[in-house]
């Protein structure tokens, strides 16, 4: 049984976290069932866990190393607590396809929990080594990167998305200055340059493309999951609710048997926004 120590941490972050009381049983009729090591680490949690509820009672109890971690690089409490969300959100994407408390998000949330991963304003940035080469640039793997993400939510909007750049430059040079990269990349749906034939150059999405050098489009189904919901798919179609213009415009293209695509999108470190 979990010792009482790892118990009162997993349930110090789930209150934290603010779940509704309706998922409290189920919650502490696991606590009371599973067992929970103190010595997990992050580095070393099985992946391939299928048990959603031993993923989220064990990421509820890492959440207090990774506090540890940001405290020994005196990073700010500022930039702890969007991890904390961060693992709320996922669970109820679990959620919303299973019908019960859970994580199965599991290998994303695992960067928030190294502490390579950090909310900056409105996107994300990961630290990472590249594991791809474009040679048109001049990147190759083994290159220091971050690596940017879009979490779902908020507006897309263009100058709070250069803000966040030059606040991720600003953070990573105080709390990481031995972390060396040149670039900024992205890999995502929003930069399917496809998508202006759809969208109108004012769209927040159009300029969002429009801070990268875009490179290397691949035929790709994402944004169906992003646009319509999780593990969502072109079966189905006909059941697919469009609730914005994007959605409808989305929806329009995919029953006409349109391709979308991913891309990759790259910002020199030096480049003035």
């Amino acid at each position: 049984m979990t010792s009482k120590k790892v118990r009162d941490i997993i349930e110090k972050y789930y209150k934290l976290s603010g779940f509704p009381a309706e998922y409290d049983r189920e919650f502490y009729e696991a606590l009371d069932k599973y067992d929970i090591s103190p010595d997990i680490e992050i580095e070393t949690y099985d992946k391939k866990e299928t048990d959603p509820m031993k993923n989220l009672l064990s990421y509820l109890y890492l959440c207090d190393k990774l506090k540890k971690r940001f405290e020994d690089r005196n990073i700010p409490e500022e930039f702890f607590f969007p991890v904390v969300e961060e693992i709320k959100k996922w669970t109820f994407t679990h959620i919303s396809f299973s019908g019960s408390l859970g994580l199965s998000e599991v290998d994303w949330l695992a960067l928030h929990l190294k502490g390579t991963l950090f909310k900056l304003g409105r996107l994300q940035f990961c630290t990472r080594k590249c594991n791809f080469d474009v040679p048109e640039t001049g990147l190759f793997k083994g290159e220091d990167i971050i690596d940017m993400h879009i979490p779902k939510g908020e507006p897309l909007l263009f100058e709070e998305c250069k803000k966040s750049v030059k606040r991720a430059k600003e953070f990573f040079a105080k709390y990481f200055p031995e972390y060396s990269y040149t670039r900024f990349i992205c890999h995502s749906w929003l930069l399917d340059t496809t998508l202006s034939e759809i969208l109108p150059e004012s769209s927040n999405i159009i300029k969002f493309q429009s801070l990268f050098d875009i490179y290397d489009l691949r035929k790709s189904d994402d944004i169906i999951n992003y646009v319509f919901g999780w593990k969502k798919t072109r079966a189905d179609l006909d059941r697919l609710e469009a609730k914005s213009s994007l959605a409808v415009k989305v929806k329009e293209r995919l029953e006409k048997g349109g391709d979308f695509y991913i891309a990759l999108g790259i910002i020199d470190k030096e480049k003035e926004l």
